[in-house]
C-alpha cells in the first residue's frame, strides 16, 4: 500500500464518520423535544383524567407497559372514568408514549453503540496517520489496520442508517 493510499483511506474514513455523527445529531435534536412535549401531553390529560392516581404514576406504567399497564393502574385505582370514549381515547394515548419511549430507549442504546464503533473508527484512523510512512513499508499490518477500521466505519454507517430510519419512522 502507498503512503498516499494510507493517508486518503484514513483522512477519509475519520471525517465521513464525523459528518454522519453530526447527521445523526440532528435528527435527533429535532426528534427528542417531539417526545418529550407528547410526555408533557399525556401528564396534563393524566391529571385532567384522574386525581386518584398521580400522572408521574401513570406517566412512568404508559412508559414501561402501554396501554394495559395504565388500563391496570386505573382499574386498581377505581380511576377510570364513567365516558368509554374518553377512557379509550386516554388509553391510545398512553400506548402512544409506549412507542415513543420504546423508541427513545433503543435509540438511546444503539446511539452509545454507534459511538463507541464510530469512535474506535475515527480514533483508530486519526491514531494511525502518524504512522503511515511506517505502514506503507509493512503491507501485512496496514492492511490489517485499514480492514479494521473500514469494518469498523461500515458497522457505524449500518446503525446510523438502521437509527435514523427509526427516528423518521417515528414521526
Amino acid at each position: 500500500m502507498t503512503e498516499n493510499a494510507l493517508y486518503y483511506t484514513f483522512s477519509t474514513v475519520a471525517q465521513t464518520l464525523a459528518a454522519v455523527l453530526a447527521i445523526l445529531a440532528a435528527f435527533i435534536v429535532f426528534r427528542l423535544p417531539n417526545i418529550e412535549k407528547l410526555f408533557a401531553d399525556f401528564k396534563s390529560d393524566a391529571h385532567s383524567y384522574t386525581t386518584k392516581v398521580e400522572a408521574d404514576d401513570l406517566l412512568k406504567a404508559a412508559q414501561q407497559g402501554g396501554r394495559e399497564r395504565v388500563a391496570e393502574r386505573l382499574i386498581s385505582s377505581s380511576a377510570t372514568s364513567g365516558d368509554s370514549a374518553t377512557t379509550e381515547a386516554f388509553l391510545r394515548q398512553a400506548e402512544e408514549v409506549h412507542r415513543a419511549w420504546s423508541t427513545r430507549q433503543t435509540g438511546l442504546s444503539d446511539l452509545r453503540a454507534l459511538f463507541v464503533f464510530g469512535g474506535v473508527a475515527i480514533g483508530g484512523s486519526l491514531v494511525a496517520l502518524p504512522f503511515v510512512p511506517r505502514l506503507a513499508g509493512q503491507a501485512e499490518w496496514a492492511k490489517s489496520i485499514v480492514v479494521v477500521i473500514l469494518v469498523l466505519s461500515i458497522f457505524t454507517l449500518g446503525l446510523t442508517y438502521k437509527m435514523i430510519r427509526r427516528l423518521i419512522g417515528a414521526l
